[in-house]
């Protein structure tokens, strides 16, 4: 999986979260490109969000590159997972060391198996 992240330094943003998606790979027409209902930008905000920030920085724009099949087990939630906390370590400017992260990793992952 490839993120390709651009924040321009806009004043507003109509997009949900000021964060714009576009998509390409498996699961195209599966996979929603609202900040708020794709896995990798709802865990980048939960993630800034634990650290005070409330949305992305005015605009982000997140291009995903997904080769990997959704839905078969072959680890796509997963990837989903740390590359939003990649993410948002990185817009966000956190700075988390990588056990942190893993931390964010583990525990998002938890949650999405229970």
């Amino acid at each position: 999986m490839e993120l390709q992240v651009e924040v321009t330094q806009s004043k507003t943003s109509e997009a949900s979260s000021n964060c714009v998606i576009s998509y390409e790979g498996e699961g195209e027409e599966e996979v929603p490109l609202v900040a708020d209902r794709n896995l990798i930008t709802r865990t980048a905000l939960y993630v800034l969000r634990c650290h005070g920030q409330r949305n992305f920085p005015l605009e982000t724009k997140v291009h995903i590159i997904n080769p990997i099949p959704l839905g078969r087990g072959l680890g796509s939630s997963g990837a989903a997972v740390v590359a939003g906390v990649l993410l948002g370590n990185e817009v966000g400017k956190l700075g988390l060391s990588k056990a942190r992260m893993l931390d964010y990793c583990l525990m998002i992952g938890l949650l999405l198996c229970s």
